[in-house]
């Protein structure tokens, strides 16, 4: 398309100048091809500041000291409750990821008022969605986004600085309209929030609407996403292992993508300060750089998931005729997607290069272990502390939702042989059950 664009420019430069122009043309051509290709292959050319960088990710998320998400659900609650009368005719539900058992570390708070009937979200609603938000928000500059739809379509997604693009669109029918905006905290934390008004429906998603969106997710190479939409199609014993399991392995890297996402719409200044006091990471970079490096951690970490935990959902799609759900997720698992996956052990090879003690090579044996010894019942927790220089500290625990046998011990013990060399090593035990503790 460009080569008609540049023929008025070739002729007005010298012949060797005009000569280069269609070989350059054609290697800018090229270039721009590979980058095409790689951001729909999701495959990133993983440089090595790329790789310095997600080594420094994995460190601070070891260090951050997360928001009580417990506490967050009790106070999101109180407060939608409260703010229920200024909404009349709307009735705050408790749903999303921070009202779940199975979500360790917050992401977002969904505070949705829901509104039985067929009528439509009216200009009076959003007048008054508009003074709650700001009050929630901390001032109407604090409304990032907004959502309009209708049956199920957007009329409207996307950020705004002027509201009232957002009215028209509700002039036209609604029935959800969405602001986006952050909640502070008292402990300086800021929480990414979305205040909804919704009529004529609890809210609950369908099945077939849930496949349809986790099939977009899947060619988004939106991993993670697809997890939680996963999660809430399981029975309930398959849902807690399910998502506790990914709970550990990826609840604070979605935590961290989140935040950063909300810190591009903060005040530069504020936004690294922010990062160095709550994100622990450094503020030579912005929130943006960040981002697209933890994003494509998360989305690899998603995909492994999804690939090793297939057992645990592929009955129950194929039950709901969605085989191919599955056969797309062992294929991208299988193929170019896969490929990411080798980008862990490059990360330890660079973090034993740094003149400290490093543990990713028994972060990595642990790992192996609880594949080999343990059930697919059981899951790995590890915490760890790379930064003590001397003695570095790592916590793992191995956890099952049924009660722990003796044939469990008999395999703790072969394990604890293993790693420890010997069970002379072993320097102290624990067991509970209940109120009983016995050392």
């Amino acid at each position: 398309r460009n080569l008609h664009a540049l023929r008025g420019r070739c002729r007005a430069r010298s012949k060797p100048q005009a000569a280069m122009l269609p070989w350059r043309l054609l290697v800018w051509s090229c270039a721009l091809f590979w980058f095409d290709w790689v951001r729909a292959v999701r495959i990133d050319a993983s440089s090595p500041a790329d790789l310095a960088m997600t080594r420094q990710i994995h460190v601070a998320l070891a260090k951050i000291r997360y928001p009580d998400t417990p506490g967050l659900a009790r106070l999101a609650k109180n407060i939608g409750f409260k703010y229920q009368r200024k909404l009349p005719g709307f009735r705050f539900i408790t749903r999303g990821g921070l009202f779940s058992p199975y979500v360790r570390y917050v992401t977002d708070a969904d505070m949705i008022y829901n509104k039985k009937g067929a009528s439509d979200v009216t200009t009076a609603d959003f007048d008054a969605q508009v003074k709650v938000a700001c009050q929630l928000f901390g001032g109407i500059e604090n409304i990032w986004k907004a959502k309009v739809m209708l049956n199920g379509e957007a009329r409207l997604d996307e950020e705004v600085k002027d509201l009232e693009g957002v009215r028209e669109a509700i002039l036209g029918g609604a029935n959800v309209v969405v602001l986006s905006g952050r909640f502070r905290l008292r402990t300086g934390w800021l929480v990414p929030m979305d205040l909804a008004l919704q009529t004529g429906t609890d809210g609950r998603m369908s099945r077939a609407d849930r496949l349809d969106r986790i099939r977009e997710n899947l060619d988004e190479h939106d991993y993670a996403k697809v997890i939680s939409r996963m999660r809430a199609m399981l029975p309930s014993k398959t849902k807690s292992v399910f998502g506790h399991g990914w709970s550990d392995v990826g609840g604070r890297m979605r935590f961290l993508v989140k935040q950063l996402d909300m810190l591009r719409r903060v005040p530069e200044g504020e936004a690294r300060e922010y990062m160095k006091r709550h994100l622990r990471l450094p503020m030579e970079l912005g929130p943006e750089a960040w981002e697209r490096v933890a994003e494509a951690e998360l989305q690899r970490l998603g995909l492994l998931y999804l690939v090793k935990h297939v057992d645990l959902f592929s009955r129950r799609l194929t039950r709901l005729g969605a085989s191919n759900v599955v056969e797309r997720i062992e294929e991208k698992g299988a193929t170019r997607d896969a490929s990411k996956a080798g980008m862990l052990r490059t990360i330890q090879t660079a973090m034993e290069n740094i003149r400290r003690p490093s543990i990713w090579h028994v972060i990595q044996e642990l790992q192996n272990i609880t594949n080999t010894s343990f059930g697919d019942s059981w899951w790995a927790r590890i915490n760890y502390d790379v930064d003590l220089l001397a003695h570095p500290e790592l916590t793992f625990q191995i956890q099952t939702p049924r009660r722990v046998l003796k044939e469990d011990f008999d395999t703790l013990v072969q394990v604890a042989q293993r790693f420890f060399s010997g069970l002379p090593k072993v320097r102290a035990a624990k067991v509970a059950g209940g109120n009983l503790t016995n050392f």
